[in-house]
This record gives structure tokens, C-alpha cells and sequence, in this order.
């Protein structure tokens, strides 16, 4: 009985020490305008590196890659260089960011790996209709994962040891706030900000939320589309700003 007493201070301690930690460690998501604290401490970028680069070998290695010289490796590098350049954000500007491209036509997604590659599968580029308005909207939107320190933040989460409905929510989250972040950085790149309405709904027709499908939204690690266009609705007004000061420069560097 006294080992089992024992034991139960030992654990209440523990976890107190852990939430102290935590409290205390948490940082400010570093995207102006985002106004959320992260706990980003368990994870260095050395970690993120060795973890990107397996995620990222895992997933090209049955698929052929579209080389640089390629029309649709030249349009993504292009509209995704363009925003990297007009963000002015230190964290993308801090190190290279790769954009590999597979070819994969049957495909339509587009992902980010810790170790700063943006995967682009090429049966989104033909989805979005070449449009480059349209592929900057994904673009934006993965490159906003960077900005925030998503992965980051992820690693060093714990909550889904717990429990993975709050995993799911805290998903949900993250990217809310990568599409409220990646709006503006295609509008500061001069892109329309209105495309990212039409985007969510064009994707409803090419990806069918699991909603559709009788699935619960609290286990869907991203909000449904709908509910994604109507905040765009929300932020345009920030994101109309944004363009209209990238609109005013009498030059640009992109």
C-alpha cells in the first residue's frame, strides 16, 4: 500500500513538473497578427531534419520525381519562390526551402515535411487548372505550416500519447491557422487572395470531405471545406490589405 502511495506522489509530481515546464515554455506563434502560444522545446532542428528526410525518401521512393527543367516544377518553384521572397518572414527566408515534385498524375495533394520539402504531387497542378492564382493558394498554405512551426510544435506535443480525439482538434487547429497565415502570404506575393474561396470549393469536388462519407469532423485532421472558405470570407479583408501594399511597390523582387 505505501509503494502504491508512493508511486501515485511520484506520478502527481511528475506530471506537475511537466505542466510547470510546459506553462512556462510556452512561445508566441511567431506570424504576426496570430495571437496563440506553442510549446515548441522538445524538438531541435537537427531532429526535424533526420525526420523530414525519411518522410520524405518513404514517400517518393515509388514514384518517379519530375525534374527541375520540367513546366510543372518550374511553375511551382516560381510561384512558391515568389512567395518565400515577398513574405519577409525570417524563418522561411532562414534556409533553402525544396519543392520536389512527383509525378503523379492520379494524385492530387500537396504536403510539407520537417525538413523544409514541399512534396507536390502533380495531379494537383492539373486540378488546380494551371491557374497560378489557384496554385499559390497551396503553395501559401504549406509554406504557412513552416512559418508557424507546425511540425515543430507537433513533435513536441504530447496530448495524442493521451488522447488522439484532442490529437485530431489540435490538427484542426494548426491548419485553421495555416490557411489564416497562408492567405496572407500569397496576398503580400501579389497573388488574389479571392482564389482561396474557389479553391475550397473546387477541391470539395475532387476530394469529397469524409463527412460526406458519415465520418465525424472532431476525427478529421483538417476542417471541412466549407468551413474553410467561409474563414477566407473572414480574413479577406486583412488579406485585401496585404495585396493592396504589395500592389503599391513600384518594384518588386520577385
Amino acid at each position: 500500500m505505501y509503494t502504491f502511495f508512493g508511486f501515485g506522489v511520484l506520478l502527481v509530481v511528475t506530471i506537475a513538473a511537466y505542466g510547470i515546464y510546459w506553462y512556462t515554455n510556452l512561445e508566441d506563434v511567431p506570424f504576426p497578427g496570430i495571437e496563440r502560444k506553442q510549446f515548441v522545446k522538445l524538438v531541435d532542428d537537427e531532429m526535424l531534419q533526420n525526420l523530414g528526410e525519411k518522410a520524405v525518401q518513404d514517400i517518393a521512393k515509388d514514384l518517379k520525381t519530375l525534374p527541375p527543367s520540367h513546366s510543372i516544377s518550374r511553375k511551382v518553384n516560381e510561384i512558391g519562390s515568389h512567395i518565400i521572397k515577398a513574405s519577409n518572414n525570417p524563418i522561411l527566408q532562414s534556409a533553402p526551402i525544396k519543392f520536389l515534385i512527383l509525378d503523379a498524375p492520379n494524385i492530387v495533394g500537396c504536403a510539407t515535411a520537417p525538413d523544409r520539402t514541399i512534396i507536390f504531387w502533380s495531379g494537383m497542378f492539373y486540378a488546380m487548372k494551371r491557374n497560378d492564382n489557384y496554385l499559390a493558394v497551396i503553395l501559401a498554405h504549406e509554406l504557412a505550416h513552416l512559418a508557424a512551426r507546425h511540425h515543430k510544435e507537433q513533435m513536441s506535443s504530447t496530448w495524442s500519447w493521451f488522447r488522439r480525439r484532442v490529437d485530431f482538434q489540435h490538427s484542426q487547429l494548426i491548419e485553421r491557422e495555416a490557411d489564416h497565415i497562408g492567405i496572407i502570404l500569397m496576398a503580400k506575393a501579389c497573388y488574389n487572395p479571392v482564389a482561396v474561396v474557389d479553391v475550397w470549393k473546387l477541391l470539395e469536388t475532387v476530394i469529397p470531405d469524409q463527412n460526406s462519407m458519415g465520418y465525424e469532423n472532431a476525427l478529421h485532421t483538417h476542417p471541412p471545406h466549407k468551413e474553410r472558405a467561409e474563414n477566407a470570407i473572414n480574413w479577406m479583408p486583412e488579406a485585401n490589405e496585404a495585396l493592396k501594399n504589395c500592389l503599391k511597390k513600384p518594384y518588386r523582387l520577385f
